[in-house]
């Protein structure tokens, strides 16, 4: 039993780190994809992407603010 209780907190460190580098990885991703489709340029997307998350935000706070035209 004592050994069951040791590799517990062992298991679920492991795993949040798997699910927050995922959850990194996603945002770089996507701000990869938002920012090549807007720029159409390599460096700004490579740029984009090492922000991640931040880019995507910003993104998103940015196209909300545009005006809409129908």
């Amino acid at each position: 039993m004592y050994e069951l209780l040791t590799i517990i907190p062992v298991f679920m460190t492991v795993l949040l780190g798997y699910i927050f580098l995922a959850t990194f990885s996603f945002g770089s991703i996507l701000a990869l994809i938002i920012s090549w489709s807007r720029n159409a340029s390599i460096r700004w997307a490579i740029f984009h992407g090492w922000l991640g998350w931040f880019y995507v935000l910003y993104y998103c706070l940015r196209l909300r603010k545009r005006p809409q035209f129908s």
